[in-house]
């Protein structure tokens, strides 16, 4: 009986760990998406987890917040806040706000 619930020990940390890498992995690539499809380089994007700008109040557990220095066609440099996932759903959802500051 002890072996089987360090078994289960064991696939609980490996899913947990895989969940964080996905989640992660996932925020990443909307935001890559959402600036490719708007022209725009990323020069620098740092996650906000207290931070959050206009989404301080709005962003749910399950969505990640970005704070983005992106280039345009142009080589101009803007700012924005970006936050990624879905409200309920989080990255399971292509759901991607930004709010230029």
């Amino acid at each position: 009986m002890e072996s089987g619930f360090l078994i289960f020990i064991v696939f609980f940390a490996v899913v947990a760990v895989a969940s964080i890498f996905w989640d992660v992995a996932r925020a990443d690539t909307l935001i890559e998406k959402w600036a490719a499809s708007h022209g725009l380089r990323i020069v620098e994007s740092e996650r906000r987890w207290l931070r959050r700008g206009s989404f301080f109040w709005t962003t749910s557990k399950h969505q990640t917040v970005f704070y983005v220095t992106v280039e345009d066609a142009y080589g101009h440099w803007k700012h924005a806040y970006v936050r990624v996932g879905g409200f309920w759903l989080g990255m399971f959802s292509d759901r991607v706000d930004v709010r230029w500051v």
